[in-house]
């Protein structure tokens, strides 16, 4: 006898995540989460909630966590919402994230979390990466090669950094 199968997603349904989430399509988005759920995932196993982290989109982030959406889920890659608010310096939305238990230290497939996203990323700018450090992030973790964010900081902004701890050290 034949088991029921669980319905598939139309894939087109979760293809356009990325897309309401950009163009702030509200109603559509709603009505894709409300079909699906809060964490649905399109194919790259991306939700709404990393989208809006990624876009800068804080109200919609806000409201998506409202709605119990998981601040640690992990796309296929092993990127967090974190981790794409690191790629794009979303510092409204680092703190947002962290003030709902998002793990600073979450890690990736090349086992590198938010903080080494965010100093690859920074261009000299380290809201973020003193936000997530704030908050707990490890800059000694070390990745698949062996490396830490630590090490990463001294070879791309050796000056900048010791300004930084200097700052620190006057307060």
């Amino acid at each position: 006898m034949a088991t029921p199968k669980q319905p598939l997603v139309p894939f087109d349904a979760l293809r356009r995540l990325r897309s309401l989430v950009d163009r702030e399509a509200n109603d559509e988005l709603q009505q894709l989460l409300d079909d699906h759920g809060v964490d649905a995932k399109d194919s790259d196993g991306r939700t709404a909630l990393i989208h809006a982290s990624f876009f800068g989109k804080d109200e919609l982030l806000a409201d998506l966590i409202k709605r119990g959406a998981n601040t640690n889920h992990q796309d296929k890659i092993g990127y967090s919402a974190l981790h794409h608010c690191s790629l794009e310096m979303r510092v409204a939305c680092a703190q947002i994230l962290l003030n709902n238990h998002a793990d600073p230290n979450l890690l990736d497939e090349h086992e590198n979390g938010p903080l080494w996203v965010a100093l690859m990323n920074s261009k000299g700018n380290f809201k973020l990466v003193r936000l997530l450090m704030e908050h707990g992030a490890d800059p000694e973790i070390e990745n698949l090669y062996e490396r830490t964010a630590e090490d990463l900081s001294e070879t791309l902004y050796k000056k900048e950094l010791d300004e930084l701890l200097e700052e620190d050290e006057e307060e």
